[in-house]
């Protein structure tokens, strides 16, 4: 009997050495399987239920938790049984159903790189907090290291990519490519014809077909957006010299009990305090009416560290 089951934020995680079974005939012998029609832009897709009477490691009482991965194609299934329960979390992209998301997040970047055409510039979209502005200036600082033209983008507060006016906005300039960072991840292609590549660790509402995704919604634990840019940008060479940015991204998120050690490297060579007082900063803007993160974003850009932030933010 399904005792539990849910998206998104109280679904459980899954861990990098869950199993991962490709066909229902491999499923445990727990498990059966059912038909469920998502709604939306969710499709109808397989889940297990845990049969009466049985658990997934014996008796129903069983603290130990066993997780385990079904994929149908793109989209990855994570499954966590506990008891006679059942938790089902949504999986898409290219960090799904891998043994080393840093190396996926890599590889991905250079893909999405090698789909940009040649002329004009790479957009860079991006949400205003600090996860959304960090993530933006990882990738137009390692893209423009790397020789490509570059051009930032914040969304405003009650704004989206897929709205028609950012639409068009983004569309008069002519991209190269598009990344759309820290915004969500949507079915719907924000540019038709546009090589894109859509970074985010937001719930899913589905995944364009068109675009490259780095998602880390369901990975255990969920990097924030400028981590998993940070990952993605190694592609181009070596960003050590920007994992402070990543650093704020994780702190303004809360991350920072994760457990990532990317965090620990940016708080030894950076500062505790001056890290946290940047994200501070960064942050200011959007509890503001205009939210305006212009200011921020250029200092982002152009900052060798988080004590320059607090020096000219202040």
């Amino acid at each position: 009997m399904l005792a539990a089951y849910g998206w998104g934020p109280g679904a459980d995680r899954v861990s990098s050495t869950a199993p991962v079974y490709s066909d229902e005939s491999e499923w445990p012998d727990c498990i059966e399987s059912h038909r469920h029609t998502g709604s939306g832009n969710r499709s109808a897709f397989l889940v297990g239920l845990l049969r009466t009477g049985q658990s997934a490691n014996g008796p129903a009482s069983a603290a130990r938790r066993r997780m385990f991965v079904i994929r149908f194609g793109p989209v990855a299934y994570v499954m966590e049984l506990a008891g006679r329960s059942i938790v089902v979390a949504f999986m898409i992209g290219r960090l799904s159903c891998v043994s080393d998301v840093r190396a996926a997040a890599r590889c991905a970047m250079a893909d999405a790189v090698a789909g940009f055409r040649s002329a004009g510039p790479v957009i860079v979209v991006s949400h205003f907090d600090a996860d959304g502005l960090s993530a933006a200036a990882i990738l137009v600082r390692a893209l423009r290291a790397a020789g490509r033209p570059v051009q930032p983008l914040v969304v405003g507060k009650v704004e989206s990519p897929w709205d028609a006016a950012v639409r068009q906005r983004i569309a008069a300039l002519d991209p190269a490519g598009l990344v759309i960072a820290d915004l969500g991840t949507r079915p719907d292609v924000v540019l038709p014809g546009c090589p894109t590549l859509v970074i985010d660790h937001h719930v899913p509402t589905g995944e364009p077909a068109s675009a490259v995704t780095i998602s880390g919604n369901g990975l255990d634990p969920e990097p924030t957006t400028a981590l998993l840019a940070w990952w993605a940008a190694s592609a181009l060479g070596d960003q050590a010299d920007l994992l402070w940015l990543a650093a704020i991204g994780l702190i303004g998120d809360m991350a920072e009990e994760r457990g990532f050690p990317e965090l620990e490297t940016a708080q030894a060579r950076w500062g505790k305090t001056a890290l946290r007082d940047a994200t501070s900063l960064v942050n200011a803007p959007r509890r503001t009416a205009a939210a305006d993160a212009g200011p921020a974003l250029r200092l982002l850009l152009r900052a060798d560290g988080p004590k320059m932030i607090t020096v000219d933010l202040r």
